[in-house]
């Protein structure tokens, strides 16, 4: 769903897919904040021009 676009401590990530339930479509690029130990699940922030998400 996300695709990792650098090596960072904080990585910035893009959607692969549309999710219009959240108002993300892909291409949104966000940061991941946290990671749930080790089952592969996320905390991503999303910025847009107006909105945090």
């Amino acid at each position: 769903m996300i695709a990792e676009l650098d090596g960072s401590s904080h990585p910035v990530v893009a959607l692969l897919t549309d999710l219009p339930a959240l108002q993300l479509r892909r291409g949104d690029v966000g940061t991941i904040v946290h990671i749930y130990g080790s089952s592969h699940r996320y905390e991503v922030e999303f910025i847009n021009r107006t909105d945090f998400y």
